[in-house]
């Protein structure tokens, strides 16, 4: 993972962190009963607990389709996307990758990218898995699935905070998989902040 060079602006407090994670909804959405029809299903809850939005770029599917698509993850929401195998398919599951960028304003303008990809797997043969890494890549995502939590955290970034205050951050993604996983990013005041 490169090193970020970039400072970030307007880096919210750890109280004001705090208080809008302490907000958000942990709970997963009820499975629709025509999706729970499907062989094969799987549903992937992403919790962005960041100021930041989560910005979906790319799929990948090793088989299956999306029951329902994923979309932005604006900050401190969630969403849920799904998926099943296909229609008329015999004997197949669902499994594959998706893709999403974190993206932190910079001072004079512009982004700081963070790649994020989450896996996904409900095979006909083996096991429910997810995965929640950091890369640009779906097939990747797909491939670093496993049956047990996950946990991964990010590079540092740099920037002020919204008092003005130098302030470093990192982000904590974790991984639950299961027929409905959970991926939670978490935004981390890891000096500064106050």
């Amino acid at each position: 993972m490169p090193t970020p060079a970039s400072v970030i602006s307007g880096i919210i407090t750890a109280g004001k962190l705090a208080e809008s994670i302490g907000k958000m909804s942990s709970l997963i959405p009820d499975v629709p009963q025509d999706l729970k029809d499907k062989h094969r299903w799987v549903t992937v809850t992403v919790f962005n607990q960041s100021q930041y939005a989560l910005v979906y770029k790319s799929s990948y599917f090793d088989s299956g389709r999306f029951w329902t698509a994923p979309t932005n993850v604006e900050p401190f929401q969630e969403m849920t996307f799904s998926g099943c195998d296909k229609d008329g398919s015999f004997l197949t599951g669902v499994s594959g990758g998706t893709t999403f960028t974190l993206q932190m304003p910079k001072e004079g303008g512009g982004y700081q990218e963070l790649d994020i990809g989450i896996g996904f797997t409900n095979p006909q043969s083996g096991s429910l898995k997810s995965s929640g890494v950091f890369t640009s890549s779906a097939e990747t995502a797909y491939d670093d699935a496993t049956d047990s939590t996950t946990n991964n955290t990010s590079s540092n970034y740099s920037g002020n905070d919204t008092n003005g205050e130098s302030t470093t951050i990192n982000f904590l993604l974790v991984s639950a998989p299961g027929q409905e996983a959970r991926i939670t990013i978490t935004e981390q005041i890891v000096s500064g902040g106050n």
